[in-house]
């Protein structure tokens, strides 16, 4: 999916779900995007790129695996704030899950779950304006 795809989904969930604070919009921020740090064409894989030589894309940083060992170390550092981080990231997953490439959910596992959007297609923009005026209807609610 688009960044932006997955960057106004987290948004939009967040402002529907939880009070809005600086610190969690951040945290969901950076979690909706970090999964693709594992792909070197990414916002913010291009400043990471041995991770997708290392790691390959959509493998561990696109997991439960990836999901809770990232969370925990999170946790580990800001307490319960990681949850906003949690949460951009789960959101993540769900809309590349989407993806005709789609993930493995259970990596190492094989076990993959696709879907039929085409990352940049029509659905995926359409996901990104609807999610985009989604946020502006919740903000000015």
């Amino acid at each position: 999916m688009f960044f932006l795809t997955h960057l106004f989904s987290a948004l939009f969930f967040y402002f529907l779900f939880f009070d809005f604070s600086l610190i969690g919009l951040f945290f969901v921020s950076v979690g909706s995007l970090f999964p693709d740090v594992d792909y070197a064409g990414s916002i913010l894989g291009r400043y990471f790129k041995p991770v997708e030589f290392v790691f390959g894309h959509r493998k561990f940083f696109h997991s439960i695996v990836g999901l809770v060992f990232f969370s925990a170390c999170l946790y580990y550092f800001f307490g319960t704030i990681a949850l906003f981080f949690s949460f951009g990231f789960f959101i993540h997953l769900f809309f590349d899950s989407l993806n005709f490439s789609g993930i493995r959910w259970f990596y190492p596992l094989k076990i993959k779950v696709k879907g039929v959007v085409r990352a940049g297609g029509f659905l995926d923009i359409v996901f990104s304006i609807v999610f985009f005026i989604g946020i502006i209807f919740l903000l000015f609610l």
